[in-house]
């Protein structure tokens, strides 16, 4: 079992969606990711939560909601030689 890592609370700096890239992967930027995750954040289509998910950083995007993203450190993104985790959930507090 993983340890899932957030991310400090903060707006999303870039959302990208990908019509074929790997199964339809989502990409999602915070102005700062969290360290083991420092540049960011995917969502496979093929995982369970991915509409919802997706929903709630689309309405954050839009709105400049504050968001806390955790991730899986362990599971990086094979679309990026970069530090890119496999996204576990998303949270707006107040």
């Amino acid at each position: 079992a993983f340890t899932p890592e957030a991310s400090p609370a903060g707006s999303i700096k870039r959302l990208i969606a990908y019509t074929k890239f790997g199964n339809g992967d989502v990409y999602v930027q915070l102005i700062t990711n969290s360290t083991s995750c420092s540049y960011g954040y995917f969502i496979d289509k093929s995982s369970a939560g991915y509409e919802s998910t997706l929903s709630m950083l689309l309405a954050a995007y839009q709105a400049n909601t504050p968001v806390t993203l955790y991730a899986n450190p362990e599971k990086k993104w094979a679309g990026s030689g970069n530090s890119v985790c496999e996204l576990y959930s998303v949270v707006y507090s107040r």
